[in-house]
Parts: C-alpha cells; sequence; structure tokens
C-alpha cells in the first residue's frame, strides 16, 4: 500500500486502521476472556503498543519533510519509519510522561477514538510491553539528511541471544559490592565437552572506578530494559572499560554471547549515552562515559 494507490481514500486515518490490520495480523494471541466473561479478548497489550507505534508515526511525522512514512513488515520484525526526527531525546522519550506532538491536532482526532489517549506513553507503552513479554528490546534510529526516526520492534525472545550457550565459553562474573570488586572465576564448557576452569585476568583499577561511578548510572539509564538483558550489557560494558579497542567478535567470544547480543548490548548503551564510539570501525575504541559528561 502506498499513496499512490487508486484503491484507497488517501486520508491519514484511513491509512491507519487499514496498515493497524496488516501489522497486527500474525501477533500470537494467548487465550484471554473479556470482562463481559463471555467472548475471548484478542486485543492484546502487544495489539495495542503496536497501534500506538503507528499512531505515533502519524502524529510525530514531519509531513513537509523530503521523506514518506515507511513501514516494512518482516516474519519477526516490525520497522516503522517517520519522517522528522525526535522532538526530545531519546532518554526522556522512553520514560514517558513528555509529550511534544508535531502534529498536535492528529493527537486529538487519535485520542477521540480511543487511540494515544495518553499523552507521551507511546513509546514508554511499547518498552514495558516488549519486556513484559521477553521481546527484544525496541530500537529507535535517528537519520539526518533526510531527517527520520525509525523504530524498530522484535517479535522474538531474546533469551537464547543473552543467555549462556552450553557449546561456547559462559562467563560468570560474581562482582563484589565496595572499593575492592573483583572478577572471580570464569567457567566454561571446552570444545570436546569437557568442563575447565579459565582464570580472567581481574579486573583492572580503571573497570574498578567504572564499577564505583557508572554502575549507578548504568541502573538508572538502563533501567526501562529486562533485568538479564542489564546484567549482559553490564558484561559488555565492563569488557569495553577494560579493552577499549575490542571489536565486537571478540567481546562476544570472550562472554560466550552472540555477535547479535553484543551489538543489541552496545546499541542500547549507545541510545542512552553510556557508551560512545572514538574513530572508525579499523583503530577506533569505545568510550565509556558517566550521565551528564
Amino acid at each position: 500500500m502506498c499513496s499512490g494507490d487508486a484503491n484507497w481514500s488517501g486520508n491519514i486515518f484511513d491509512f491507519f486502521f487499514r496498515i493497524n490490520q496488516s501489522i497486527t495480523a500474525g501477533v500470537k494471541v494467548p487465550f484471554k476472556i473479556a470482562s463481559d466473561n463471555v467472548t475471548r479478548d484478542d486485543d492484546t497489550p502487544v495489539h495495542k503498543a503496536l497501534r500506538e507505534v503507528l499512531a505515533n508515526a502519524l502524529i510525530h511525522a514531519d509531513y513537509h519533510g523530503r521523506r514518506g512514512l515507511v513501514i516494512d513488515k518482516y516474519p519477526k520484525r516490525l520497522e516503522v519509519s517517520n519522517p522528522g526526527t525526535l522532538r526530545m531525546s531519546k532518554s526522556v522519550a522512553i520514560a514517558g510522561g513528555t509529550s511534544d506532538a508535531r502534529n498536535g491536532k492528529i493527537f486529538n482526532i487519535f485520542s477521540l477514538v480511543r487511540i494515544g489517549e495518553r499523552s507521551g506513553m507511546g513509546l514508554s507503552s511499547l518498552y514495558g510491553t516488549w519486556e513484559k513479554e521477553h521481546f527484544a528490546a525496541p530500537s529507535i534510529v535517528e537519520s539526518y539528511e533526510p531527517d527520520h526516526t525509525k523504530v524498530i520492534v522484535e517479535f522474538e525472545s531474546d533469551d537464547s541471544e543473552l543467555g549462556e550457550k552450553p557449546s561456547e565459553v559462559g562467563v560468570k562474573k560474581a562482582v563484589s559490592e565496595g572499593e575492592n570488586a573483583e572478577v572471580k572465576e570464569k567457567t566454561g564448557v571446552s570444545d570436546d565437552g569437557k568442563t575447565e576452569i579459565v582464570h580472567e585476568k581481574q579486573i583492572s583499577g580503571h573497570v574498578k572506578s567504572v564499577s564505583d561511578d557508572v554502575n549507578h548510572d548504568f541502573e538508572v539509564l538502563m533501567g526501562a530494559y529486562r533485568s538479564d538483558f542489564r546484567e549482559n550489557a553490564r558484561k559488555v560494558l565492563y569488557v569495553f572499560a577494560e579493552v577499549p579497542e575490542a571489536d565486537i567478535s571478540s567481546v562476544a567470544k570472550r562472554l560466550g554471547f552472540s555477535a547479535k547480543s553484543v551489538w543489541r548490548a552496545i546499541r542500547a548503551m549507545k541510545e542512552v549515552g553510556l557508551l560512545v564510539r572514538e574513530g572508525g570501525d579499523k583503530g577506533g575504541r569505545w568510550i565509556v562515559k558517566k550521565a551528564g559528561i
């Protein structure tokens, strides 16, 4: 469906209701009885969150921009891109409660039909719902020239990506609290299936300072993500603090994660400002930052 098609009105709300049916088709619906105790409730929190994503794109689109609104649906992923960038920081948008609609009248009309009723809560609702469903955390990507914002949501659990894998070396770091925090032992399974103990190099003083100074910021800034995702992202952060020049593949091998899992952790920490890339792919390094720096 595109703006040049002659089989629809071209109206924003006609577009919304047609596309909403397409993007929610195939979403798994658990059996649940509606409030009347008779009929089945097919309107799950996932359906509602997807409606909010679509409505947000229409409400915040820059209709004078050079790009149109683009929606791509894949078997396990949905990408919604609208012209124009965010009018607030990503962390504020995800936290919710702050509204700055680019098209206020469109927002008001959607509210009249009970869509996007809670001002400034669209992205917060999405992140909260995805965490409860144990889906991979959504991501927000802003691009420029031309300006556009893309929201990417995946319909699959992140558990297999973020947990330890029995066929790979798994890292079990027990970091004690206080000034003398040390990394304990790393336990894994060798290629021939025999259990082996590998003594990890102790965390350097630099990483100790990260543990003391950044952990609080990490908990606050990464609070919207699932707890197991946060803990694995923290391990990635510690590796970059110790070895800023490390690449994704070496971090994945060291922690026993997939490269995709490491990249997801990096992407999340970049979005909240905990990690900054300095330099290019070759010769570059990752900088661990504290909030406000």
